[in-house]
């Protein structure tokens, strides 16, 4: 929810480049739940992973295919509660069947969800989830987006169509995203060009962990998975995708 400074972006870069493996859930807007209104979120992630061919964009995916939630209301002296569907909490059922992190799974729900385009070096990615074709969006860099249950409005004319990717991951040997060392950080010998090929691995929000939002247990399952693969550790998913 903060931007990320200088040092830490050049560091993970550098981390790339040595052949290891990188996680990212990043949230291209921040969500106030109580204004229910969404804007941009600058923490310097964007322009980082856009270097690898991953593009973030910038705004809210909503789907028909989506989870319902819990909405109290006061009305007079009575509290009000209902059950709405909710389509910013969108249900990704078109999950790879052929790749171990998301073998074996169902579904999961992504809350809040911002599209991925791939180009370069991430053209050739495994798609890991996909959103639903039922799915919209507004355009990227749209400021604010309102996310309110009951003022949220049909796809319009120029907003994006999906299906959209969701979640990623790929194996490259990464360019210098952050070519040289910012200022005021010294470094021996630090690397201007990939050592051997790394893992990355990008999901378009961080709220896929949040337990306050209701999300299932096949979320955890799914960051679980996707950390063995990171950690190059296939054999720990599979024993926990049996039945």
């Amino acid at each position: 929810q903060s931007k990320l400074s200088d040092r830490e972006l050049w560091l993970l870069a550098q981390f790339l480049l040595s052949g290891r493996s990188l996680g990212v859930a990043v949230d291209a807007k921040r969500v106030d739940m109580r204004a229910f209104y969404a804007s941009d979120n600058d923490t310097g992630l964007l322009e980082f992973l856009a270097k690898h061919g991953v593009k973030v964009l910038s705004t809210i995916i909503l789907d028909q295919q989506s989870q319902p939630i819990q909405i109290s209301m006061q009305q007079g002296i009575f509290m009000m509660t209902n059950i709405v569907q909710y389509p910013p909490f969108l249900i990704a059922k078109s999950l790879s069947s052929s790749h171990p992190v998301t073998k074996g799974l169902d579904s999961i729900v992504l809350p809040f969800s911002s599209p991925l385009e791939l180009s370069g070096p991430a053209a050739k990615a495994d798609i890991l989830a996909k959103s639903s074709k039922y799915s919209w969006a507004k355009p990227d860099k749209t400021n604010p987006i309102v996310v309110h249950p009951f003022q949220l409005q049909a796809a319009a004319g120029n907003d994006l169509k999906g299906p959209f990717n969701l979640a990623t991951a790929f194996e490259a040997e990464f360019s210098p995203a952050v070519p040289a060392p910012p200022k005021g950080v010294k470094a021996k010998s630090p690397l201007k060009q990939a050592a051997r090929p790394g893992r990355l691995a990008v999901v378009g929000t961080s709220k896929i962990l949040a337990q306050g939002l209701g999300v299932p247990a096949a979320n955890f399952v799914f960051m679980l998975n996707l950390m063995d693969w990171l950690a190059m550790d296939a054999d720990l998913i599979s024993i926990r995708t049996k039945t």
